[in-house]
């Protein structure tokens, strides 16, 4: 039987050994960890990538519709107890605020989060508020030196951006996370 392309084949046996060596690890180390899933952008990968019976499921991803995808299963943890959390990862325009507010809601305050790296992108966490019907949690994308996305540590830029989070989250339009 021939497979339909473009198809990504993978060895389930060793992601499914790579992703227990990382929850060892990090199980180990006493830390937690934000699993990425825009490379695989599926639910059998995220499963292993948190693992069967986390209680602290927090993922990251690059597509409204890679969280959108992901909200039956995060639902799912969520029901056995777990914390569940899933960042966009991508500075939230205004195009995506309605969206996400769409996931918050589905998935209930605090289960959200968004990233952002400029001034003009704070009106987009008001939308999310509106629509979700609470503040929406977010974070500030810094440049590690890549030059793809973010604000560089200690430029005018970055300064003025927070100098304006800390007069919107004292507002109660969003909840500042870091």
């Amino acid at each position: 039987m021939r497979s339909q392309t473009p198809a990504a084949i993978i060895d389930q046996a060793k992601a499914r050994h790579n992703c227990n060596l990382l929850l060892d690890a990090i199980k180990a180390a006493g830390v937690s960890f934000r699993a990425h899933v825009k490379t695989h952008e599926t639910t059998q990968l995220t499963r292993l990538q948190v693992g069967a019976d986390c209680k602290d499921v927090r993922l990251v991803v690059s597509t409204l519709m890679e969280a959108e995808q992901l909200v039956p299963l995060l639902l799912e943890y969520k029901s056995r107890g777990a914390a569940v959390n899933v960042l966009y990862g991508v500075p939230l325009g205004p195009s995506q605020a309605q969206r996400l507010s769409a996931v918050g809601k589905t998935m209930g305050e605090g289960r959200t989060a968004a990233m952002v790296d400029d001034i003009g992108q704070l009106p987009a966490l008001t939308v999310v508020k509106h629509f979700a019907g609470f503040a929406p949690a977010f974070f500030v994308k810094i440049d590690t030196g890549y030059q793809r996305a973010g604000r560089a540590p200690g430029s005018h830029t970055l300064n003025t951006l927070l100098e304006q989070i800390d007069v919107g989250e004292g507002a109660g339009n969003c909840v500042f996370k870091g």
